[in-house]
């Protein structure tokens, strides 16, 4: 298993210490190693905002941290953002379009 975790380096608002934003199956036989890939986007730097209704990604570093388990993260790069982004929660809802029209929620029964 490959877990990939995003950690917010100076965070402006209370945030967890890290955060599991994707993973992957991965089968090695002993001694065997892969490239694997775990996508990541905006939306896994962001933090939900109830006043705006949106998910918000400060400007600033995040530590992009992955590894086997969460006690073991032996691969540590660094993600800046130059500029905050607010994404709506219609823009970065991570359904695809199909689904979400079939699903048909309102704003109201949303959290």
């Amino acid at each position: 298993m490959a877990q990939l975790y995003v950690q917010p380096v100076k965070p402006a608002v209370d945030r967890p210490e890290k955060e599991l934003k994707g993973f992957t199956k991965v089968y090695l036989q002993p001694g065997e190693s892969k490239t694997v890939s775990v996508p990541i986007d905006s939306r896994s730097l962001a933090y939900y905002v109830d006043k705006t209704a949106s998910w918000d990604v400060d400007a600033g570093k995040f530590k992009i941290l992955v590894g086997a388990d969460s006690e073991n993260l032996t691969l540590n790069r660094t993600l800046i953002t130059l500029y905050p982004e607010k994404l709506t929660t219609r823009d970065s809802n991570p359904l695809p379009l199909p689904l979400r029209k079939a699903v048909q929620v309102s704003a109201a029964q949303t959290y």
